[in-house]
């Protein structure tokens, strides 16, 4: 058993909650800990920390709403009216931006946000998301960041045009903050970060477009495999702390066809990414009950680091007050996630050596040649994160 509830009926609860298609079984054991020792208080904590309080209301309602307090539904309820009509307004936020961008001849690709929502869940207000995704080509950031801040979105720490055309060589995204509005606006160039992944390169997933009507407008986005592979990664690269990640997860691949999961665990290995795929279809399974086919389930039980992965993730997504990895923490799962050892080598080589926007925000010179952040990013890294925990990715 990966998580022990016996102290804790509120995780079991919320975790049988979670699974969208609730069986007989299912619904019979969640009505089975209502009339237990469950805090609400502590649950709607647990689901508004984990991002799935909506996920939360729509268990209940379908297993035993006539068993919840009153009260407590009502404070659901009304979160749930709340979220969605925050993601409708960041909806039209974001088919406005993909209406500009390509009015400038931009091609860009939306995906997580409100295109999960509607692709996995099948309803814009039951993901919560605090942030618009758009993938363009490296080659037209330079015109996307004029339009955006035509816009009125502001830059990460002001970067000017040069600095940020100069580092989007190793960073895969940059944040840009709006004048109004609590959310983050991210442009990425790359799908996954450089010092991440073997190959990181997004040239075969606009081949593999597919649209996605939102709002009665067709936007393309990414295939549910690519999507999936995607979600695998941040999920594995962040620990799978927050549960709305492997719900992700589960959603996306709860329709998948032989030919879905072939593309899928290919497209891992080409990436080197198929323990990090493994560990979040793992998790989907033990925690949330999906269903994998005979053949995955096969290949995931053969890499016993997976399971031994699985064991610090699931603490660490478990835990009331959940405290940032440290360094060597970050560092030890990351290469863990690595089955082959030139993919180590190159991941501590780029994370150790290869500048970031971070190390422009240590110490912005403009006329600075970018050879000499080599040297600013290892003094920066011992300064910021020599003995302490890592509290954000540099």
């Amino acid at each position: 058993m990966l998580v022990d509830n016996r102290d804790r009926p509120e995780l079991e609860l919320l975790l049988y909650c979670l699974r969208m298609r609730l069986g007989a079984d299912e619904a019979e054991r969640i009505r089975a800990l209502i009339p237990g020792r469950v805090d609400w208080g502590r649950l709607l904590g647990l689901a508004r920390d984990h991002g799935v309080v909506p996920l939360l209301h729509t268990g209940l309602s379908a297993a035993c709403s006539d068993a919840v307090p009153e009260d407590f539904m009502a404070e659901l309820a009304s979160y749930v009216r709340k979220n969605t009509l925050r993601n409708l307004t960041l909806t039209g936020t974001l088919l406005h931006l993909l209406d500009r961008l390509q009015s400038r001849g931009i091609d860009a690709i939306p995906y997580k946000g409100p295109l999960l929502a509607v692709s996995a869940y099948g309803d814009i207000g039951l993901r919560q998301f605090d942030d618009l995704d758009i993938l363009v080509r490296r080659r037209d950031l330079s015109q996307a960041m004029d339009v955006l801040t035509s816009e009125g979105y502001r830059p990460p720490w002001g970067l000017p045009g040069r600095p940020a055309m100069v580092f989007s060589d190793v960073e895969s995204h940059c944040n840009f903050s709006p004048k109004k509005g609590r959310f983050a606006l991210e442009i990425h160039w790359e799908v996954f970060p450089r010092y991440f992944t073997a190959a990181s390169r997004v040239k075969p997933i606009w081949d593999r477009l597919r649209p996605v009507r939102i709002m009665d407008t067709e936007v393309q986005t990414f295939s549910a495999q690519d999507l999936l592979l995607i979600l695998c990664v941040r999920g594995s690269r962040q620990f799978w702390s927050r549960l709305c990640w492997l719900c992700d997860v589960a959603e996306m691949t709860r329709d998948y066809g032989e030919e879905e999961w072939e593309t899928v665990l290919l497209e891992a290995e080409r990436t080197g990414m198929r323990r990090a795929v493994f560990l979040g279809l793992f998790l989907a399974e033990e925690l949330l009950g999906v269903r994998l086919p005979a053949g995955v389930v096969q290949e995931v039980s053969a890499d016993p680091v997976v399971k031994r992965l699985a064991l610090p993730a699931v603490k660490r997504m478990a835990a009331e007050v959940r405290e940032d990895a440290s360094g060597l923490e970050r560092l030890s799962f990351h290469l863990a996630l690595r089955e082959r050892l030139a993919d180590k080598i190159q991941y501590c080589l780029r994370r150790g050596l290869a500048p970031t926007q971070s190390d422009w925000a240590f110490m912005p010179i403009p006329s600075c040649p970018y050879g000499a952040y080599y040297l600013i990013r290892p003094i920066r890294l011992v300064l910021s994160h020599g003995l302490v925990p890592m509290r954000n990715p540099p």
